[in-house]
């Protein structure tokens, strides 16, 4: 009986050793993401959290972004977000949560606050939605857009500058024709 028992005890190693192997090795072949995006400036009191965990922490210079991840600006502080070519700037006394972040574009939720964002070019099959309290928005081509979140009556997403046509779609018809190129939404409405 204690020749079996030193027998088991001799094998706890070599099975712990092969767990913690198999175990880094699942860590391993899981596949990063996609596209990562970067937390390229930080102006105040900027916080931010990973999928999964509800604790706000103070957001870092250079933090990866990627889906799952939110951002909250304190009043009059700004934070900066660049995914390539394109860059996300959160005024102050905003929330903003990255929900996809692939190849086939950026969707995220305004939850309160503003954000500009500049994006250059806009490829075939990629899409660029912001969610909002009050409704969705979609660009649609490359511009400069400006989104708040809209906590009272309504939600408000002027873009400026770009080439002429509907520079955006949303759940609600509100695009008019501009000849200077600068084109101004309404309000935004949730789909039906």
């Amino acid at each position: 009986m204690a020749r079996v028992a030193r027998f088991l005890l001799s094998l706890r190693i070599p099975l712990v050793a092969a767990a913690i192997t198999l175990a880094t090795a699942n860590l391993a072949s899981a596949d990063p993401p996609a596209r990562v995006g970067r937390l390229s400036q930080i102006s105040g009191t900027v916080s931010s959290h990973a999928s999964g965990e509800e604790q706000w922490s103070a957001a870092v210079i250079n933090e990866p972004v990627t889906s799952g991840n939110a951002f909250w600006t304190e009043p009059n502080s700004h934070a900066e977000i660049h995914v390539g070519s394109t860059a996300l700037r959160m005024d102050g006394s905003t929330e903003l949560d990255v929900t996809q972040l692939d190849d086939s574009g950026l969707q995220s939720q305004l939850m309160q606050g503003a954000v500009a964002i500049n994006v250059p070019q806009i490829r075939d099959g990629e899409t660029y939605v912001v969610a909002t309290p009050r409704g969705t928005v979609t660009l649609l081509r490359g511009g400069r857009y400006n989104i708040q979140a809209g906590t009272d009556a309504q939600a408000r997403a002027p873009a400026s500058r770009g080439p002429r046509g509907p520079p955006m779609r949303s759940s609600r018809r509100h695009r008019r024709r501009s000849t200077t190129g600068i084109h101004r939404a309404r309000s935004v409405r949730p789909s039906r």
